[in-house]
This record gives structure tokens, C-alpha cells and sequence, in this order.
């Protein structure tokens, strides 16, 4: 995933290993394309699978994998053009069908990702995988509750499966369950990740316990100091402790990793605030709300703002957005203000 503040975690692509239709010569090749992917030389595993399509352009398994190694390079044109072949060869094969998906989901072609995980569902292949994945989507199409039941069932075939549980963590920070989230971390103690380190922050700082927040983000930032969330994630808590020259800091390092980010603007947009230029406020709302990801307590700012400007109704339809994202200030506004006209 590709959010400042989440766990967005990857899944794993598949490579098939041992082709049955094939003679020797291209097997050959398949295998030192592999060996040389499983080093890390992607080009040189590209020109091994050419190697294997040359003398066999019907070999299903060889597409496959030149696929997963164009996928590794950022190749996503010429990675699907290969996973489409390979399954035009081999409708059945699982392999190539389950990483079509999984980058169907990178680049946001979310309903086509879902009929090829709903064919890996019905013919019983990439069951854990089908249901994690399905739960990414639905979190980047907002779908928070969807989310939760695609993440349990990858959890009921593998309890201690760690991208589920930190992400159906992340979707219970969402989701301002915040008390959950941290139970559910705390009961596998051997999770401490990154991601789920992070996640335990930002739960903390939720609930005003900032010294834990400030421990684990600090613990982040010194380990990964080129990770752009986690120096987000502590501007944030800088903002709300109003240590605002210390949350500059890391804003400003924040933004030249990572210039392209809705969260960092939210953050912005909190620190102008604080900051009491409100100009600038309104500008920085402007370039989170641009983005179509989502963005925790952007529509109650937002509408916080619309209400601050008399433009109730716009307000209210923002406000309604924060209510049905369980955003508790945004839910108590919509009540006060917005229910008479709704």
C-alpha cells in the first residue's frame, strides 16, 4: 500500500518452478532465470526466460515468470502482457492468474483484480492470498467493514498470518477503534515490525498517550531514518504535544523523500493551523482532498473549515463522510449542525 501511516504491506508474487509441456532445453532456461531472479539479477532472469520462450513460444510457465520479473523492474505493461499469455496458453494455471491479480491491484484496476481472484476462489487456489488481497482492496476503495471480514478469513486459515493482522489493525485505527487495534497487536508479542510498531504508534497517539507514541516512532525514525512515513507519522505527533519547530523538522525531511503524498498535505495542513496561518491552511486541504486515497480526519477538517466559512450545506456533506468513516469529532458535528437538514 502506498500510505503515509499504514501498514500497506506487499504480497508475494508467485514463480512456477517446473513446467510438465516443456523439453529440456527451455526448463533449462526457466531454472537459471529463476536462480538468477531469486539473487536479485532481474535482467539477467529476463534474458534466461527470453532464452526459454525462444525455444518453446507456447511455454506457459516461462511467460509467467519473465511476467514476475518485469513486475519486480516496474514493468507493469510488459508483465501483464505476459501474464495475459501465459494464461491464453494456460487458462487453468494458478500461478499466473493470481499474479495478474495481485498486479491488477498495484495499478488500481480493482474490479478487474476481483474476477481473477474470484476464479482463484471458486477452483479452491490461493485461498489465504485471495482473501488478503481482497482485503487491500477493499481498504483502498474505503470499504473499511469489507476490509475487516476479507482480513478475518485470511486469519481464520492462519491465525498468526502477520500482513493480516497488521493491516485489520490499521483498518481498526481507521476506524477509531484504537483500544481494539492495540489488543489485537499485543496478543501476538513476536510482531515487532516496522509496520506493526507503527501502527502501535499512531494508535497511542490517538489516545493522548504520547510518550508511548513518542517511543516506538522514535525507535522507527532512528532505524529507517529515509522512511518518509515514519517522519510524518512523528511530525503529527510533534503537532499535537505543539512542539511545532520539531515538527517542522520532520515535515521538511518527510516532503524531500516523498513529495507525492495526501498524508504529508494533512499533516501540513495541521502544522498551518497550529501554526495559525490559515491561508496556507485552506491550500494544504486543498492538495489532500486532490488526492482520492483515503486520508484519516480529512473530511472533518474539511468540513470544520466549510462550517468556520458559512457554507453549511457543502459542510454537511463532509461531515456526513466523517460520520460514516467513525471520525468522532466529524460524527458529533454532523450532529449538531447537519441532522435538521438531512
Amino acid at each position: 500500500m502506498k500510505q503515509l501511516g499504514t501498514a500497506g504491506l506487499a504480497v508475494l508474487l508467485s514463480v512456477f518452478f517446473w513446467g510438465c509441456s516443456s523439453g529440456p532445453r527451455e526448463k533449462k532456461w526457466l531454472l537459471k532465470g529463476n536462480a538468477a531472479l531469486e539473487e536479485g539479477n532481474v535482467d539477467m532472469a529476463i534474458k534466461c526466460y527470453n532464452e526459454a520462450i525462444e525455444e518453446n513460444n507456447t511455454y506457459a510457465d516461462a511467460f509467467n515468470n519473465r511476467g514476475v520479473a518485469f513486475f519486480e523492474k516496474g514493468d507493469y505493461s510488459l508483465a501483464l502482457n505476459d501474464y495475459n499469455t501465459s494464461l491464453l496458453l494456460q487458462d487453468s494455471f494458478p500461478d499466473a492468474r493470481w499474479n495478474r491479480a495481485r498486479l491488477l491491484y498495484t495499478i488500481k484496476q480493482y474490479d478487474n483484480a476481483r474476477e481473477d481472484l474470484a476464479y482463484l476462489e471458486d477452483n479452491e487456489a490461493y485461498a489465504l492470498g485471495t482473501h488478503f488481497l481482497n482485503g487491500l482492496i477493499a481498504v483502498d476503495q474505503q470499504k473499511f467493514k469489507a476490509s475487516l471480514v476479507h482480513f478475518d478469513s485470511a486469519l481464520a486459515l492462519r491465525p498468526d498470518h502477520y500482513e493480516a493482522l497488521v493491516n485489520k489493525a490499521n483498518v481498526l485505527y481507521y476506524r477509531g477503534a484504537y483500544a481494539q487495534s492495540l489488543d489485537l497487536l499485543a496478543g501476538f508479542k513476536k510482531f515487532t515490525g516496522p509496520e506493526a510498531l507503527n501502527v502501535k504508534a499512531l494508535n497511542f497517539m490517538e489516545l493522548a498517550n504520547y510518550d508511548s507514541a513518542r517511543h516506538y516512532l522514535d525507535i522507527l525514525v532512528e532505524k529507517f531514518p529515509r522512511n518518509a512515513a515514519f517522519l510524518n507519522n512523528r511530525a503529527l505527533l510533534e503537532i499535537k504535544s505543539m512542539n511545532l519547530d520539531r515538527a517542522k523538522a520532520d515535515l521538511d525531511k518527510s516532503f524531500a523523500l516523498n513529495e507525492d503524498n495526501a498524508w504529508w498535505w494533512r499533516n501540513n495542513a495541521l502544522w498551518m493551523e497550529s501554526a495559525g496561518n490559515m491561508a496556507e491552511y485552506e491550500n494544504a486541504l486543498e492538495k489532500t482532498y486532490a488526492y482520492s486515497e483515503y486520508v484519516k480526519g480529512l473530511e472533518t477538517m474539511i468540513g470544520k473549515w466549510l462550517l468556520q466559512n458559512e457554507m453549511a450545506d457543502s459542510a454537511c456533506f463532509h461531515l456526513r463522510k466523517a460520520r460514516d468513516f467513525n471520525e468522532t469529532q466529524g460524527a458529533e458535528l454532523y450532529a449538531k449542525y447537519c441532522t435538521s437538514a438531512n
